[in-house]
């Protein structure tokens, strides 16, 4: 049941801006190139989910850093599943969360109907990096999690998504247990 793309691509990108001449304390900008590509599994009612992402934030002048809210983080239902939100990404010296300046995060889903017409099974792999450095898109400490899913069409209610995920690797401050998560929504959105 339910609208389950499984043929087509999009693609965005956000670009922002935030100069002192409109009243921002500091001068920055950001960008976020964000895919979704959709395809058929391997039988009749299968489908095969592969988004992407990568964004940066910059500051315009030097000696300035990019304010904490829009420096990146990954984690939660919407990245890296198996992580909490805005868990992973680059720590201070006493080991608290700080955020980076360049991200990039990809999600492969596999999903398939179940017996009942409102469900479908899931099995997804996420694995995502977010460094210190504007520009930084080195994948060496990288992120990555395995799960698995229900996907439930709710009548009146519309689709939700349950999802349990395990950490693959770790860089030494988030991993540990799984996580489960609840979402709105028939895909992985951005």
């Amino acid at each position: 049941g339910g609208i389950i793309p499984n043929k087509g691509q999009r693609t965005t990108l956000d670009v922002d801006f935030a100069p002192e001449a409109i009243g921002s304390e500091k001068e920055f900008y950001g960008m976020h190139l964000k895919s979704s590509w959709y395809f058929q599994g391997l039988r009749e009612g299968h489908a095969i989910e592969f988004l992407s992402q990568a964004a940066v934030v910059d500051n315009i002048k030097n000696g300035q850093t990019v304010p904490y809210l829009y420096r990146h983080g990954l984690g939660g239902s919407r990245s890296l599943r198996g992580y909490d939100f805005r868990e992973v990404g680059p720590r201070g010296s006493a080991g608290d969360y700080i955020g980076g300046n360049t991200m990039v995060h990809a999600t492969f889903e596999y999903s398939v109907p179940t017996p009942f017409e409102i469900a479908r099974f899931a099995t997804f792999y996420d694995i995502g990096v977010v460094n210190t450095d504007s520009y930084d898109f080195s994948v060496s400490n990288y992120n990555d999690d395995v799960g698995i899913g229900l996907r439930l069409e709710i009548p009146f209610l519309g689709p939700i998504r349950f999802d349990y995920a395990v950490p693959v690797t770790d860089d030494g401050y988030n991993g540990g247990g799984g996580r489960f998560s609840v979402n709105m929504g028939y895909t992985t959105t951005f």
